[in-house]
């Protein structure tokens, strides 16, 4: 009676210990969420109700052996070695394809894993006198716990652990929880792998199943600290999302004051170029002394100064229709550049391009964004400074990166950057409309902007869908 109590609360308990690492994981939002493991939790959630499973039905065995028949018997074996081995490929799935995302070169490697060890398990059963089928299913119990069980666990444990690092800046009790899961998980791979069932450890006289038990508990608790992570990214992204309408409905209300200023300020700039330009005609002549010259160059480079202002705030305010078609970022960051001139000469510009897939969009605005990125990379670097420009694929996002090699801005500043009108260039040298532009025309495209900055420069980070809204059930982008 005593055993049958022991036994009873053990593999209950142990059961529920897996079955709420499920329902856990299965509770928490993923869809939106941009980590490496959001996506791969699915797996883990069936390893851990498939394996609940397994410990119940193995109590059930060992409460009711002496009651059930043979072939009940057998057929209630069978099922639990199947059950425990099919959790235990999931975990493998979820441990080798979350370590294959953190170290993308050595996919190919992860990937050959689980067939090198299904071979070698199905090699070690044919070599291997079987002399009843009570000793074929203990013989593959042990083969299962050491060849799969074992390396599953400690691939998933070994993945949580690296994976803890990219949550660090998140939240720190996530990392702690991720690396605490991972290392508990390496744990468990020892003592359900390695250690056969029925074995006693330490003076104390201890069950090797208690102390799985406790494992998958322990577990449990570092998963769940882990899991707040997505609670806290859900409320990020909802914050982002929210500043975004906030920042877009400004810049609504600012590009249709815009629209109004250029048309006022449009026809009296026209008529004063005209008029300078006829009285220039009237008045320079030969004999016109240098300071004459030199102060009718002066008047026409305000006037194209104000020009280029209007043209700005004209392009700030622009809201028509634009033509979308598919077009390939490398070419328009190639022809973008050269729009720079000479002046790209005084730079040290590093290109380093992947192949990209074609993203649907408006090749001249698109243009307009790298145009700006770089002006603003040149006027914050020295003559000679390096401004690294790549372009990548990270998951379903085309993604372009300009650095420079400038100041930095500061912290108080760089949540300002993409406001109208606000710059940090001396007076005259910039209207503080670049970003805001770029920032507008992202949001256009259905994409973001990104921008990160240190005492040893800034680097911007654009984000294009690989898709069209329209195409994946969102909205659709202009009419191309």
């Amino acid at each position: 009676m005593g055993d049958d109590l022991y036994f009873f609360l053990l593999y209950l308990f142990y059961g529920l210990a897996f079955y709420s690492m499920g329902v856990a994981v299965v509770s928490v939002k993923t869809r939106s969420s941009r980590l490496k493991v959001a996506p791969l939790l699915w797996l883990f959630a069936l390893f851990a109700f498939l394996h609940a499973g397994n410990e119940w039905l193995e109590l059930f065995v060992i409460l009711e052996a002496t009651e059930l028949s043979k072939p009940a018997l057998v057929f209630f074996t069978g099922l639990k070695l199947t059950v425990k081995l099919v959790s235990y490929l999931f975990l493998m799935a979820f441990g080798l394809s979350l370590l294959a995302s953190i170290y993308p070169r050595r996919r190919s490697a992860l990937i050959a894993t689980p067939l090198v060890l299904l071979a070698g398990a199905l090699v070690s059963l044919g070599l291997h006198d079987v002399g009843s089928l009570a000793e074929f299913f203990h013989y593959s119990d042990l083969r299962g716990r050491n060849l799969i069980g074992f390396p599953a666990a400690v691939a998933a444990g070994v993945g949580l652990f690296a994976f803890a690092r990219s949550t660090a800046s998140t939240s720190a009790r996530a990392a702690r929880g991720f690396r605490g899961a991972g290392l508990a998980l390496i744990a468990y791979a020892v003592l359900t792998g390695l250690i056969p069932s029925g074995t006693v450890l330490f003076p104390p006289a201890i069950p090797v199943e208690l102390l799985r038990g406790i494992s998958a508990f322990v577990i449990l608790h570092f998963l769940m600290s882990a899991l707040h992570v997505f609670d806290l990214e859900q409320n990020t992204l909802l914050e982002e999302r929210l500043n975004r309408l906030a920042q877009t409905e400004k810049l609504n209300a600012i590009g249709r004051l815009a629209a109004g200023i250029v048309h006022e300020i449009n026809n009296p700039l026209s008529n004063i170029a005209l008029n300078v330009e006829m009285l220039k005609g009237e008045v320079l002549n030969n004999d016109a002394s240098p300071k004459l010259h030199k102060r009718f160059t002066f008047i026409e480079r305000n006037i194209e100064r104000a020009s280029h202002i209007a043209r700005e705030l004209l392009s700030f305010s622009r809201e028509k229709e634009d033509q979308f078609e598919q077009v390939d970022i490398n070419e328009l960051i190639d022809s973008s550049l050269t729009l720079i001139g000479s002046r790209r000469l005084e730079f040290d510009f590093r290109i380093k391009k992947a192949v990209l897939p074609a993203v649907w969009g408006v090749p001249w605005k698109i243009e307009e964004v790298f145009l700006n990125l770089y002006i603003n990379a040149m006027d914050a670097s020295t003559p000679g400074a390096a401004i690294v420009i790549e372009s990548l694929v990270v998951h379903n996002e085309v993604v372009v990166k300009i650095a420079d090699q400038g100041e930095g801005i500061s912290a108080e500043n760089l949540g300002r950057v993409m406001e109208p009108f606000f710059t940090t260039k001396e007076v005259g040298r910039g209207t503080g409309l670049g970003l805001s532009i770029c920032y507008g025309i992202m949001e256009l495209h259905g994409g973001r902007m990104e921008l990160s900055s240190t005492a040893a420069g800034t680097e911007v980070r654009l984000y294009f869908p690989l898709h069209r809204q329209g195409d994946e059930g969102g909205k659709n982008f202009g009419s191309g």
